[in-house]
């Protein structure tokens, strides 16, 4: 069906988006099933961002998970937080949903930094100071922010982009982007209906082919070098017959030219004893 990546700062609100986006399509009239992946969904501890080393089998673990939900009849929402905010990694769950031949689309949610980092605050999610959360322990509010790379709507991965406001009832106020409120139907359009970039079907075919043309070449090329050396073996053999063949007519000429000079011998005797 579709694919649906969510990505913004820490803290601005994705998964309260993302809450509403299921609410709306569960207003639909569909048999699609919805699954929102998490970090927590996918077992992947918020701790993993705070190194390299651990955020490599993070992102991995977070990925088999999305894939393993992809379907032509599952519409998944991948709300990953850190995972989703690089630009890298939307890049590999966009080449997953093309192998599966599904659609998808980004939802941007835009808040403040100052504003992020008063609900992270509030929340104490990310200890700004240490970078250690009380509770789930990850990396820092600004380091997080530092990582994030923002969707290109230019780009084939990150488009069609939607970008909505962290807090709806700003934007509905004015005071938010122009696209703040959430667009559940247009979303709904792209997904049920928009286009669907596919994998190139010549991908691995083109592979076996190329094996089967080398191996192909190979077997060619060994025959050809049994079709030559046969043909010269029969060449030569040609050459000997022919050979053979002269020197046989030759030897006859010979003998003829003995026998006819001994008949002109045998007759000026004769001539002359006469």
């Amino acid at each position: 069906m579709a694919l649906v990546i969510i990505s913004g700062l820490p803290c601005s609100g994705k998964t309260t988006r993302t809450a509403e986006l299921i609410a709306g399509l569960s207003l639909k009239e569909s048999s699609y099933r919805v699954h929102h992946i998490t970090n927590e969904t996918a077992h992947v501890p918020p701790s993993s961002f705070s190194s390299q080393l651990a955020e490599k089998p993070a992102r991995a673990s977070y990925l088999s998970h999305v894939t393993r939900c992809i379907a032509h009849d599952a519409i998944v929402l991948a709300d990953g937080g850190a995972g989703t905010n690089i630009k890298g990694f939307r890049y590999q769950l966009w080449c997953a949903a093309r192998e599966v031949g599904v659609r998808c689309a980004s939802i941007l949610v835009v808040c403040g930094k100052e504003e992020c980092r008063r609900r992270n605050e509030e929340a104490g999610k990310y200890d700004e100071r240490t970078g250690v959360q009380s509770a789930e322990g990850t990396c820092s509010f600004e380091e997080m922010t530092m990582r994030f790379e923002e969707p290109n709507p230019m780009t084939r991965w990150d488009s069609p982009l939607f970008v909505v406001d962290s807090n709806p009832s700003s934007a509905a106020a004015g005071q938010g982007t122009s696209s703040g409120l959430l667009p559940v139907e247009d979303i709904w359009t792209t997904i049920t209906s928009g286009k669907i970039s596919r994998a190139p079907g010549v991908v691995v075919p083109l592979r076996h082919k190329r094996q089967f043309v080398k191996m192909h070449a190979m077997g060619v090329s060994a025959s050809n070098e049994l079709g030559i050396a046969a043909g010269k073996e029969g060449q030569l053999k040609d050459q000997q017959v022919a050979s053979q063949k002269r020197g046989a007519g030759a030897a006859g000429a010979a003998a003829t030219t003995r026998e006819e000079d001994i008949v002109r011998r045998f007759a000026a005797y004769l001539n002359e004893s006469l």
